[in-house]
């Protein structure tokens, strides 16, 4: 898992490639300066109205799996993915939306309840234990790399919660 935070957008995917993010935490609380940028952009993953892509770019293919996207500025950039090989499954959005081809068993207009304290400058984006990403991933997505997040924490652990969404499980109690 990873968190990526903290940036004009967290992560700006714009020439094409191939690209995979499996329980990542994408989010952006910060206080100090207006967020003008989506945390997710998109670019280059369906040609244009004639069919040209970038220059010398291919379109891109991406998969986001057991994810948040998540914070003060718009989630995803705009546009239609239909037609590309970009896909969300098993991802908690702030957006509100549907699932359909593209946006698969997804989580929308939702909070994860990061453990975050805004007013009092504390930033931890490990989902509390009550949160709506508890128990809203695929297990099938959980693998050898990644089945510990970086506190050690087993992804699949027995008797405990299930597959969590995000790079951060949470804390037992």
């Amino acid at each position: 898992g990873f968190i990526l935070y903290e940036s004009a957008d967290a992560v700006g995917l714009r020439v094409g490639g191939v690209h995979e993010f499996v329980h990542g935490t994408i989010a952006n609380n910060y206080l100090f300066s207006a967020i003008s940028q989506p945390l997710l952009t998109l670019l280059n993953a369906v040609p244009d109205e004639e069919g040209a892509v970038a220059p010398a770019a291919p379109l891109m293919s991406a998969n986001f799996e057991n994810s948040i996207i998540y914070g003060l500025a718009a989630d995803i950039s705009p546009g239609d993915l239909s037609g590309s090989n970009v896909y969300l499954r098993n991802v908690l959005l702030k957006s509100a939306g549907n699932n359909d081809d593209h946006f698969i068993d997804c989580l929308w207009d939702t909070d994860p309840l990061f453990l975050t304290n805004r007013e009092e400058y504390y930033f931890n984006y490990m989902p509390a234990s009550d949160s709506p990403a508890v128990d809203a991933g695929n297990p099938a997505f959980v693998r050898p790399f990644f089945q510990y997040d970086m506190f050690g924490t087993d992804r699949l652990r027995p008797g405990s919660y299930g597959v969590t969404l995000g790079a951060l499980v949470p804390l037992p109690e």
